[in-house]
Parts: structure tokens; C-alpha cells; sequence
């Protein structure tokens, strides 16, 4: 029993002896005190009891505040208890359950990361599991066909699987273009690229099958190749001074022998009749390859080639340098003229490279070019595919290489605007 209830028992039995006194306040018969007083304790318990009620009296003014700030706290509880849900019991339960729920989600997910990431890791790792093909988009026996055949024998060597050559030749390198656009983007397909069929040809038709700014990833830039113009055993002259001069006597009689429109011997053919004002016939072939055995088999007067190609015709007489398509004179011709000595109205260089198709994963691209470049790095492998006195060779990375590409498409872009200004309408 609470205290103030004990308490207040006694001070009923004193409120009752004062109502029911009488005139003098003796107690009337029958009242609880008087059976006190009978018992010979009565001043005594009357004396107890007014002391009960002091004490009564000091108890009841120190318990009813705290009650009452008790009846407060508990209502505030209350009130916080129903804004914030169910009771603490129940949200304690509610806890536990989550947190057993988060717990195996992330063991779940901690296993299947720690089962994903090696599988991730060991797929880029073990690049190349199988075979690799560089499309090259000329055909069999080009200027290029030795230097990517030679790329390609080193590569085997240095990534334990055959590296092999698929030749994909027409429409000025477009076909073999697309069709390596079009390949998975899982590093097994390379593309041999030049520059004219990057840069130049797409800025000359709009319905080409690829998107050169965004169907390729860049891997490396091979080099320059150090292209020289020569005439055929048929041709009367044997400079280049000697073919204006005899364009200009025989008007649309010589043939040049090209490959490709919009490609780098079209560019060519283009600056020499804008920039001397002569009028010589294009005669299209696939590739430098069959251009040059036109000129050997003296069907045409000129074609274009790569001096490993064209070199070893020079003492037979057969083929004749007229002049080099570089920025300097070959250490192996040095009384042949550059281009740009002959006062022609275009800049016009070539450049070879490596691509893939946009989406092969970096560390692919980046182990490829690091397989090329060390294959480039090789003293036998350079004399003999890519000499010095041919090739100003570069090999830099896929990063350094996307810098470079934004130069070249501008420079293509000015090729183009020559071309279309001559006439030149894509078929």
C-alpha cells in the first residue's frame, strides 16, 4: 500500500471524533477514539494521531509533485511512443530481423564479388586464348602485305598464338574497314588502318558502313610510310620535270595507275593536275599491289608505292623514281625530289596503324600495343620490314595515339575539300 494511503486512515478517524463531539468536544458513544480512551490510551492516541496527520500533511506536498511529473513523463512517452511506431519490444524484433536480413545480403554479395573479381582479372589476363586476325583492307601481295605479314609472325611469337593475315581488299579500304567495325570487341580482331581511309574517305561519302570517329579503338600508330611516284619501263621520261613536260604535249595520254578513290594515290594525281595544270587519266586498281604490277607490265605509265616495293625494280630499269611522297629526300634516293619541291598545292602524307573495334577492354589494347612496339623494337625485324630509309617509324600508345587522330581527321577534312573541288563525286 502506498504511504499517503496509510496515512490518510488515521487522519478519518480524527476528522470523524471532531464532527461527532459534542458542545465541549467529549467524543460521542460508539466513535473509534472513545474506544481509545477507553482502553486508558486516550491523549496518547490523540497525540499520535496529530502527529500522523503532520506527517501526513509533509508527505502527501513531497509525493504529489512527483506523481504528478511521473503522470507527465509517462504521457510525453506515451505520445513520442505513437509518433514514432510500434513499441520499443516490437522495434527491437524489427531490428534484429533486419539486421540478419542485411548481414547475409552482404555476405551474399562479398562472395559473389570475391568469385566475380577473379573471373574478371583471369579473362583480361589470359588475353590472347586463341587465334588473332588482322584484317587488312588491300589486297594479297601489296605495299603492306609484307610489313603486317612480318608484324604478325613477331606477334605469334610473343603471344603464344597465331596471329594470322585476312586480306579484305575494295572500295578504297572500306570493306575491310567495316567488316573489322563490325567484329566482336573481344581483342581476337585487329584492323590495318592508313590514314586516307580514316580521315580523308569519310570525310568524301556519307554512306559508308562504319562511323571512323566511333567504330574504332585506337592501338598504335605503326609510322610513315615514305611512298616514292615512279614511271614504267614504257613511260619517255625518267623525272618528274620529264612527265609534266610530256603531259603537257600529250594531253590525257598518260595513265596513272591508282588504288582507291579519295586514297592517297588519288590525292596525288589530283595535286599534280591542280598545281601544274596538266590533264592525266586515272586508271583505279583495288590496291598498290595490282597498280604496281600494272606499271611493271607496262599497262600503265604511273603508280605509287612504298620504297621496299618499288627498290628493287630501280636497276633493272623497270620502274623509275620520279619523286618521293615525304616531308624530306630518302637517304636511299637522294636525287630524287619530294613532292612538295615540285611546288604542289596539298599537303599530303600517309600513315599506318593498328586498331580494333571500339569497345575492346583497355588492358587488351594496351597489351597488344606493348606486344607490337616490342615486336618493332627488334634490330632484324626493323631492317627488314620497316628500314629507316623507308619508314619513319613511331609505334606510340593507344592514349598518345587518340591525341594525334584529332590533328590527322583535320588535315583529312582539308584533303577532302581538294578532291570535292576537282570534281570528285563519290559513286
Amino acid at each position: 500500500m502506498h504511504l499517503v494511503e496509510r496515512v490518510e486512515r488515521p487522519l478519518q478517524v480524527g476528522e470523524q471524533r471532531a464532527v461527532r463531539g459534542g458542545r465541549h468536544g467529549a467524543p460521542t458513544p460508539g466513535d473509534p477514539g472513545e474506544q481509545l480512551c477507553d482502553a486508558g490510551g486516550g491523549g496518547d492516541a490523540v497525540a499520535r494521531a496529530q502527529e500522523i496527520e503532520h506527517l501526513g500533511f509533509k508527505i502527501s506536498n513531497l509525493d504529489a509533485p512527483e506523481a504528478g511529473a511521473a503522470r507527465a513523463a509517462r504521457a510525453q512517452r506515451d505520445v513520442a511512443a505513437r509518433e514514432l511506431g510500434p513499441t520499443p519490444q516490437k522495434a527491437q524484433r524489427e531490428d534484429r530481423v533486419l539486421g540478419m536480413l542485411h548481414r547475409r545480403l552482404h555476405v551474399i554479395a562479398t562472395a559473389a564479388l570475391l568469385v566475380l573479381v577473379p573471373v574478371i582479372g583471369l579473362a583480361q589476363e589470359a588475353w590472347p586464348v586463341k587465334a588473332i586476325r588482322i584484317i587488312v583492307p588491300f589486297p594479297a601481295g601489296g605495299a603492306v602485305d609484307p610489313l603486317v605479314r612480318g608484324l604478325s609472325s613477331g606477334l605469334t611469337t610473343r603471344l603464344g598464338q597465331p596471329v594470322l593475315v585476312e586480306n579484305r581488299p575494295g572500295a578504297t579500304g572500306t570493306i575491310g574497314m567495316a567488316a573489322c567495325a563490325k567484329s566482336p570487341p573481344d581483342g581476337y580482331t585487329l584492323c590495318f588502318v592508313t590514314s586516307d581511309g580514316l580521315t580523308v574517305v569519310p570525310n568524301l561519302r556519307a554512306d559508308l558502313p562504319f562511323d571512323a570517329g566511333r567504330d574504332f579503338a585506337p592501338v598504335t600508330l605503326l609510322g610513315y610510310p615514305q611512298s616514292v611516284l615512279v614511271a614504267s619501263a614504257r613511260a619517255p621520261f625518267g623525272s618528274f620535270a620529264g612527265m609534266i613536260a610530256y603531259a603537257k604535249q600529250h594531253p590525257g595520254k598518260l595513265d596513272f595507275g591508282t588504288f582507291g578513290e579519295g586514297g592517297i594515290s588519288h590525292q596525288l594525281h589530283e595535286a599534280i593536275q591542280q598545281g601544274t595544270g596538266v590533264r592525266i587519266t586515272n586508271v583505279p586498281y583495288k590496291g598498290t599491289g595490282p597498280a604496281v604490277q600494272a606499271a611493271l607490265a607496262n599497262e600503265v605509265d604511273l603508280a605509287l608505292s612504298t620504297l621496299p616495293v618499288v627498290a628493287p625494280h630501280f636497276p633493272t630499269g623497270k620502274l623509275k623514281p620520279l619523286c618521293v611522297i615525304g616531308r624530306e629526300r630518302l637517304p636511299a634516293l637522294p636525287d630524287v625530289p619530294t613532292y612538295r619541291e615540285q611546288g604542289l598545292p596539298v599537303d599530303i602524307a600517309t600513315w599506318f596503324a593498328i586498331m580494333a573495334p571500339m569497345g575492346v577492354p583497355k588492358p587488351i589494347l594496351r597489351r597488344a600495343h606493348e606486344a607490337i612496339a616490342a615486336t618493332m623494337d627488334e634490330p632484324e625485324w626493323r631492317e627488314k620490314l620497316m628500314p629507316r630509309n623507308a619508314y619513319d617509324a613511331v609505334g606510340s600508345g593507344p592514349e598518345e595515339f587518340e591525341r594525334f587522330l584529332v590533328n590527322s581527321r583535320a588535315a583529312g577534312r582539308k584533303i577532302a575539300e581538294m578532291l570535292k573541288a576537282a570534281g570528285y563525286r563519290p559513286e
